[in-house]
């Protein structure tokens, strides 16, 4: 065997461990993604995707408010000497 077809046989011995490992990991990938999922449909059955939307609707006015209140203030800042 000469050093061309050691260095090919090498070069193919990674490449499949590469493969493998790829393999092992993209299971390994599905089998989050499926947990994920049903933890997912676990929390969306028991009724706290409601409470869920309440902060989320409870949260975007609040910011709305101090949104509106930082322009105002900055506006009677900026207008103050007219």
């Amino acid at each position: 065997m000469d050093k061309q077809e050691k260095i090919q046989l090498k070069n193919e011995k990674k490449l499949a461990k590469q493969a493998a490992r790829l393999k092992r990991l993209e299971e390994k990938g599905l089998k989050k993604a499926k947990g994920f999922i049903a933890e997912f449909k676990q929390f969306a059955t028991k009724g706290n995707v409601i409470d869920m939307a309440i902060g989320v609707i409870i949260a975007s006015a609040f910011t709305k408010q101090k949104q509106r209140g930082e322009r105002s203030v900055h506006h009677r800042v900026v207008f103050q000497n007219d």
